[in-house]
């Protein structure tokens, strides 16, 4: 759910994958609190940029935890200079289903698919009150704005968030969903080829040691894939960022039998936090 900027821009746009403890004290947006930043790199109009999509968090009371209702988008030619393009998805646009003013459109990731920019995120249901789903929205343009489909993503059951979209190519595309699973941690979906719709069942992913799991980002480099999670081991004390790996098959995919393995700490934990949160 709560993820910083560092370890989304270090681990996904620099692509060090060599074991290292990074520190989040270097903040790219100081005009709001900002949290689950997701970089993307997209080349729009025949620009390249990186395309950062994090919430815009606000303040009501000290009794309202992560209260979020709006998407920002905001980009960079070189990771040092940023602009702001404004909301990407806003709340109260969203569709029927979700119960809008609870203030919980939390961690979104978006990938070019099909022609269309694609945003995951989750929300809280209006029946069942306070139960979460993820949900597609799509755009024209990476900065938005973004339309959300009418329906919630199914096939993943209740409560689920942090959802993040896997485009794997290697002698085929195959798209997959990565997702926190309450009854289970974090899990994986097959998506059809336009990342639409889930397909079949959804599986966990097994040796990632014991405790809360939230947060997955995944990326693939010199056969391997790379999974970066935010971890409460044993469910206590404050959250960690490690990462596990899991070998390439020579035809590529992820199924419920790739075996991943647990490499070490990446960063954390925070202190006075129990999440993996930093202000972008």
């Amino acid at each position: 759910m709560k993820r910083s900027s560092i370890n989304r821009l270090v681990l996904a746009m620099v692509g060090i994958t060599l074991p290292f403890v990074a520190f989040p004290d270097n903040c790219i947006i100081l005009s709001h609190p900002t949290s689950d930043p997701a970089p993307s790199v997209f080349t729009y109009n025949g620009v390249q940029k990186v395309y950062l999509y994090c919430t815009q968090d606000k303040v009501i009371s000290s009794s309202s935890a992560y209260p979020i209702d709006t998407l920002h988008c905001y980009s960079s030619a070189d990771m040092f200079h940023w602009k702001d393009e404004g909301v990407a998805l806003d709340e109260q646009h969203c569709a029927s289903w979700v119960a809008k003013g609870t203030h919980k459109l939390w961690a979104p990731h978006v990938v070019y698919l099909k022609g269309l920019y694609r945003m995951y995120a989750p929300d809280s249901a209006l029946a069942p009150y306070n139960t979460f789903y993820n949900f597609m929205s799509t755009s024209t343009s990476p900065a938005g704005p973004f339309t959300p489909a009418p329906s919630f993503l199914t096939g993943m059951g209740n409560n689920v968030i942090d959802p993040f979209c896997l485009i794997d190519t290697t002698d085929s595309v195959r798209v997959y969903m990565c997702f926190r699973d309450p009854n289970s941690g974090n899990s994986f979906i097959r998506m059809n080829d336009s990342g639409t719709a889930t397909v079949g069942s959804s599986w966990q992913i097994t040796g990632l040691g014991n405790g809360y799991k939230e947060g997955s980002w995944i990326w693939k480099h010199k056969g391997y894939y790379y999974l970066a999670y935010a971890w409460q081991k044993n469910n206590s004390g404050n959250e960690i960022l490690v990462y596990a790996t899991a070998p390439v098959p020579p035809t590529g995919g992820i199924t419920s039998s790739t075996v991943w393995t647990y490499q070490g700490v990446l960063m954390g934990p925070n202190s006075g936090q129990w999440t993996i949160q930093q202000t972008s």
